[in-house]
């Protein structure tokens, strides 16, 4: 198979999976919602985006060690960075998020480029090392989406505690009322109360929180960028697997060989 051939898969693979990444950002704006009453739908898009970012990493980490020399593997992350934004939106916000994932893509993989040249042996270390600028791009541009759609929401809606909260406070709060309260009385009592506690919320979010509601996307953002880079921390592990695997089945099935280099080194020693 001719080798341009083969570069061009490793970049299609970047692409299909940049494409799927990008349908996660353009759900992602979504997120704060599904947080307002929470769901299963959440932890689906939990999932998503971790198969999401997985795809990410391996599909990168196959173009920045195999695709030489850097230029052709920008051009790779370049393409990768458009098909993001198609299948998101093409917008001031979502293209800057973009291109700062480009740019840090193309630092990703010079700095796997040196760590490669640096071993003796190939080893996908070189990748995992480098991986978590990666990691922390991708996040920010799902948190952007998040942010942007957060923002949206609250400009248009307000913020204030789900109708379905307040339901479940009242309850849980309706036996004490109860029990203080004769019987003939406990209805108006009951009712009272509802009318009151809901006077009290309303006073509360109107003094407090509507002033400031402006930054509640941005501090839900910051949140949910410091809970996945934890999260994805922890299973780094899961996509350095998956890449070495795939090295040692590109490797038996003659796309890659290993080559054997005897280099020439210079060294300052005492004469």
């Amino acid at each position: 198979m001719d080798r341009r051939l083969k570069f061009a898969i490793f970049a299609v693979l970047l692409i299909g999976a940049s494409y799927f990444f990008g349908i996660v950002c353009e759900q992602s704006a979504q997120v704060f919602q599904l947080l307002l009453v929470p769901s299963n739908e959440i932890l689906m898009f939990l999932f998503k985006f971790l198969l999401a970012l997985g795809a990410m990493l391996v599909c990168a980490g196959l173009v920045a060690a195999l695709i030489r020399p850097l230029w052709v593997a920008s051009l790779a992350f370049g393409l990768s960075g458009l098909t993001i934004i198609f299948a998101w939106e093409v917008t001031v916000v979502s293209g800057t998020l973009t291109l700062l994932y480009f740019l840090i893509s193309v630092i990703y993989t010079r700095n796997v480029i040196k760590r490669l040249d640096q071993q003796l042996e190939f080893s996908v270390r070189a990748i995992s090392l480098s991986q978590k600028m990666l990691i922390s791009v991708l996040i920010l541009v799902v948190c952007g989406s998040i942010y942007l759609g957060a923002s949206s929401y609250v400009k248009q809606e307000g913020f204030s505690i789900p109708e379905k909260y307040i339901e479940m406070i009242m309850k849980a709060m309706e036996p004490q009322i109860v029990s203080r309260t004769a019987e003939e009385g406990r209805e108006v009592a009951i009712l009272n109360f509802r009318k009151e506690f809901r006077e009290i919320i309303d006073g509360f979010f109107d003094e407090t929180v509507g002033p400031s509601e402006r930054f509640i996307p941005l501090g839900l953002s910051f949140s949910l960028f410091m809970t996945l880079v934890t999260i994805t921390g922890l299973l780094s592990w899961i996509p350095t697997l998956i890449l070495e695997t795939f090295f040692s089945v590109l490797l038996k099935l003659g796309v890659v060989k290993v080559v054997t280099e005897t280099l020439e080194v210079r060294r300052l020693v005492i004469n």
